[in-house]
C-alpha cells in the first residue's frame, strides 16, 4: 500500500512534464491534429516526400583575371547573399567566354574584351550589353630589363618615356617578352599595344606562354616582361619578383560589361543586371579595387 501511495505521488509530482512530453510526441506523429492518424511519413511501404526543386544556377561565363583578381567572386558572394540566387562560375579567357555565350553554354558573360563583345552583339547574337566596371593592365618586368630599358630611353634623350616608346625600346633592345596568347582580354589589349607602336612582335625576343604554367610565374622563371590585368598585379605576392614598367596610365585602362544569351535565358539574369549595375553591386565593383562604371563614364 506504501508503494502505491508513492507511485501515485510520483506521478502527481511530474504530471506536468508527462504532459508535456505527450502533447510533443502527438504533435510529432501528427496525432494531436489527425486525432491519432498515423502520418504518412511513419506509415510503412511509403517514400519519403520528394524534395522542393530548387531553381537552376545562374551561369556566369568570365575572363578568368576578373575571376583571378577576386572581383567576380566579390560579386557573386554579395548577389547570392542578398537574393539566394546561386551563381556558377566558369573561368576562361575572353574569347572562349563569348563562344560559350552564343552557343547558349551559359546565360551570361562578364568579360574585358570591348572588341569581341561587339563582334558578338552586333549581328544580334547576344544582347543587353552593359557596362559594370573600369579595370586596367600594367606593364611589369625584372628590375635588370627596367634598368635596360630606362638607359636606352634615357640615351635617347626621351623621358618620360610614353608606352610606345617603351614598347619600341623593348624590341630593339631584345628585352624578353613573354605573351599570354590564349584569346583573354589580356592577349588582345596587348596586341592593341604593339598596333598602336607599330612594332611587329616577332623574334626570339618575343615569347609565347606556357598554358598550363600560370602566367606571371612564367614570365619571372624566364626573366621575362609581361602585361597584367591590374587586379591580378595587385594579388600577386610581394615577392614575385617584378616592378612597374608602366602603370595608371589612360591608354592602359579597359571596360568591363555583362552580356546576356540568346540561346539560354535564366529569370535571375536581369535581376543579376540590375543589382551589379545598381548601388550595392557599384559598391561592392569599387571594394574589390575597380572603379564604377559611373567613374568610367566621368572619364571617357
Amino acid at each position: 500500500m506504501k508503494k502505491l501511495i508513492k507511485q501515485v505521488s510520483f506521478l502527481d509530482g511530474h504530471r506536468e512534464t508527462l504532459q508535456a512530453s505527450r502533447r510533443l510526441f502527438l504533435r510529432q506523429t501528427g496525432a494531436l491534429s489527425l486525432l491519432g492518424a498515423v502520418p504518412a511519413w511513419a506509415q510503412p511501404d511509403t517514400q519519403p516526400p520528394p524534395l522542393v526543386p530548387q531553381p537552376e544556377p545562374l551561369r556566369l561565363a568570365c575572363e578568368e583575371a576578373l575571376v583571378t583578381s577576386g572581383l567576380v567572386p566579390a560579386w557573386q558572394r554579395a548577389f547570392t547573399y542578398q537574393t539566394g540566387v546561386a551563381l556558377a562560375l566558369t573561368a576562361v579567357p575572353a574569347t572562349e567566354a563569348l563562344q560559350m555565350l552564343d552557343r547558349g553554354e551559359v546565360h551570361m558573360s562578364v568579360t574585358n574584351d570591348p572588341e569581341r563583345e561587339l563582334e558578338l552583339e552586333r549581328p544580334g547574337l547576344a544582347h543587353s550589353r552593359v557596362l559594370v566596371a573600369g579595370g586596367g593592365f600594367v606593364l611589369v618586368g625584372p628590375s635588370s630589363a627596367a634598368k635596360t630599358l630606362r638607359a636606352a630611353i634615357s640615351g635617347a634623350n626621351a623621358s618620360p618615356a610614353s608606352i610606345p616608346l617603351l614598347l619600341q625600346t623593348m624590341a630593339k633592345e631584345g628585352v624578353t617578352f613573354l605573351s599570354r596568347t590564349d584569346g583573354s582580354g589580356t592577349h588582345h589589349f596587348e596586341q592593341g599595344l604593339w598596333d598602336w607602336a607599330q612594332v611587329k612582335p616577332e623574334g626570339a625576343w618575343y615569347r609565347r606562354a606556357l598554358g598550363d604554367v600560370p602566367h606571371w610565374l612564367h614570365a619571372k622563371e624566364m626573366g621575362a616582361c609581361i602585361l597584367l590585368e591590374k587586379g591580378v598585379w595587385l594579388r600577386l605576392p610581394k615577392d614575385s619578383g617584378f616592378v612597374v614598367l608602366a602603370d595608371n596610365d589612360p591608354a592602359l585602362n579597359i571596360e568591363v560589361h555583362l552580356m546576356r544569351a540568346f540561346r539560354s535565358r535564366h529569370p535571375g539574369g536581369q535581376l543579376f543586371a540590375k543589382w551589379l549595375t545598381g548601388p550595392t553591386g557599384q559598391w561592392v565593383t569599387r571594394r574589390a579595387g575597380y572603379r564604377t562604371a559611373s567613374q568610367v563614364r566621368a572619364f571617357t
